[in-house]
């Protein structure tokens, strides 16, 4: 019996450790896919905002182009700046005009443009995080998006915009992901420049020895194994973006160390005791022994809701409440497991309902002077009375649920703003059952699909 609770306490070591080293690396995998849709996320309302301001700016004048800019850096709270560079690379125009500018900046001294890459890409480009030195006295830590464009306006033939956004988002929100007590995320370029690391300004100023995170650079997303440690490397959707997770194994053995001093201290004490009284108790401890024994079976199938109760003599008494123990502690870790993801999933959720759509925005504000310089008082009022309780609603007074009812009449505003924006060339009527009006539901649900509606059958149009 000795013997085959020795091969019963490997088996179990051994199932153990794999579950554990699974477990790390699904964990892993979860974190930095998360914070991966999250970034996702962020750098898409990024990319809309740069590209509704790229595409608006020329058609104002350069009376109304500052204008423009000031209140498309004021409504966005991401945004700390925007330059307009001319085909020269001198600053044309800028926002905020709160902060003097420097003397002589020109666009060729910024060490984040690269003026071959700029001219060659289509789309637009993203900086490294850096320092910002445009203003005096103000240096805030931004990634730059620019974009040039040969487009003739006001005499000249070429321009750069060049949209500065606050990095601290970003940095806030990585900082805060935990992998383990030491465990971390950063994000990779697809150069293979560090985009973003926990420790960028020590970094930066050899406070602390950069790893050699090379060999990410053309790896497929998945799970790889770096110094025995776990890198897990997720690619970004909108800018090819490498999300890398690091978790330290060093955790996971200091974890399978415990778990085996303390299965061995538990084998030990049975050993002896059953090896002193083996010839008095071998039956009547046999039983409990079995018992204890399909318990961990199931256990191994993570169903730890199994526990066993042995009142016969001590050592049983004692191996039964080890393996009680060990039961509560891994179900106690499951649950604060389950609820850390759902504090992650009611964040990811607060993230998304806080974003506003800045065509949406713009749009609905653009009609409405379009309304008051047409003389449509009327329309104007219907718009801004809309648009109101529009945000009314999905403020709500910091509430995360609503009614249907209250849903149902931020989904009817929207609708009504759009009407007016798409001069009624659409229709709708909402149905809801009354018995329904008043039950509880996430803020904003419906609404991203009636702007899919709109957009799908609308496109850009305006």
């Amino acid at each position: 019996s000795l013997i085959a609770m020795f091969f019963v306490f490997l088996l179990t070591f051994d199932k153990m450790r794999s579950i554990v080293a699974d477990a790390a690396i699904t964990n892993t995998e979860q974190v930095v896919g998360q914070t991966t849709t999250t970034l996702d996320n962020y750098v898409d309302n990024m990319l809309s905002i740069s590209s509704g301001i790229s595409t608006n700016i020329f058609r104002y004048t350069p009376d109304e182009m500052q204008a423009y800019l000031n209140t498309s850096q004021m409504l966005s709270p991401d945004i700390v700046s925007i330059t307009l560079f001319d085909e020269l690379g001198e600053v044309y125009k800028y926002s905020p005009q709160s902060i003097d500018i420097k003397q002589n900046i020109t666009l060729g001294s910024q060490q984040w443009y690269d003026e071959t890459e700029a001219e060659t890409a289509e789309d637009i480009r993203f900086s490294t995080p850096h320092v910002q030195n445009l203003f005096q006295n103000y240096y805030p830590w931004v990634i730059t998006n620019y974009y040039s464009t040969a487009v003739k306006w006001d005499n000249k033939i070429k321009y750069t915009v060049a949209i500065d956004m606050s990095f601290a988002t970003i940095d806030e929100y990585c900082r805060n992901i935990n992998i383990g007590q030491r465990g971390y995320v950063f994000v990779m370029g697809p150069d293979g420049r560090i985009i973003y690391h926990p420790q960028q300004q020590m970094l930066n100023a050899g406070m602390r020895a950069e790893e050699d995170w090379g060999f990410i650079k053309d790896k497929e997303n998945g799970a790889y194994f770096y110094n025995e440690d776990i890198v897990m490397v997720i690619s970004t959707l909108k800018n090819n973006w490498k999300l890398i997770g690091i978790s330290y194994m060093q955790e996971t053995r200091e974890t399978m160390n415990e778990i085996i001093r303390y299965m061995a201290f538990a084998y030990v004490a049975v050993f002896f005791l059953i090896l002193l009284f083996a010839a008095a108790i071998a039956r009547y401890v046999s039983k409990p022994v079995n018992r204890i024994i399909k318990a961990m079976e199931i256990a191994q199938d993570n169903q730890f809701t199994t526990y066993v109760w042995e009142d016969g003599f001590v050592e049983v008494r004692r191996l039964s409440a080890s393996y009680n123990n060990m039961t509560s502690r891994i179900r106690e870790l499951m649950e604060q497991i389950r609820r850390e993801q759902r504090e992650l999933r009611k964040t990811e959720i607060r993230a998304l309902q806080a974003q506003i759509n800045p065509h949406f925005l713009y749009n609905t504000l653009d009609s409405i002077l379009w309304m008051c310089e047409k003389g449509d008082n009327k329309g104007a009022v219907t718009m801004v009375s809309s648009l109101g309780k529009l945000f009314r609603i999905s403020l709500s007074k910091g509430r995360e649920m609503i009614t249907v009812r209250e849903e149902v009449a931020h989904a009817e505003n929207y609708l009504q703003i759009q009407g007016v924006r798409y001069k009624d060339q659409f229709s709708y009527k909402i149905e809801a059952e009354e018995r329904l009006l008043d039950y509880k539901t996430p803020k904003i649900v419906l609404q991203p699909f009636l702007e899919n509606a709109i957009y799908h059958a609308f496109g850009h149009s305006s």
